[in-house]
């Protein structure tokens, strides 16, 4: 009988922040050459947790994803990014990525010892020329 009344009150333990989910969906602008990269980033998580405003940047060039500490993608004007438990957050950066051709982007947060990154997106720069030939 004790255990029945244990098992009931477990689901209502919290569920430590370092444990947490957080599932990222990003989009990017095409952007033209030379120019920054506009980055959108929806972010939802089960439970409440803080995230540094700055993540890790991933890119892939051809040769596989591959962590860009040069790029930076400050996501609030804050140290760090909150998150309200079931409450979506959108955020917004500027990327400055290569001066033109295709890239694989995707994003990435730390939390204790998991990482939690973000889909993939495709961004195509384009050269003024390239631009005009596309519209």
């Amino acid at each position: 009988m004790r255990f029945r009344s244990l098992a009931l009150l477990l689901p209502l333990v919290a569920v430590p922040a370092s444990a947490a989910t957080v599932h990222l969906k990003l989009q990017a602008d095409n952007p033209q050459a030379g120019q920054p990269v506009k980055v959108t980033v929806k972010a939802l998580s089960r439970v409440p947790v803080s995230l540094p405003s700055e993540p890790v940047v991933y890119v892939d060039e051809g040769q596989g994803f591959k962590a860009r500490p040069d790029l930076h993608c400050s996501l609030s004007g804050e140290t760090t990014l909150r998150l309200e438990a079931d409450r979506e957050r959108t955020a917004t950066c500027e990327l400055p990525l290569a001066a033109s051709g295709k890239q694989r982007v995707r994003i990435g947060f730390k939390l204790g010892e998991t990482v939690s990154t973000s889909n993939v997106v495709t961004i195509d720069a384009k050269g003024p020329v390239e631009a005009r030939a596309a519209k």
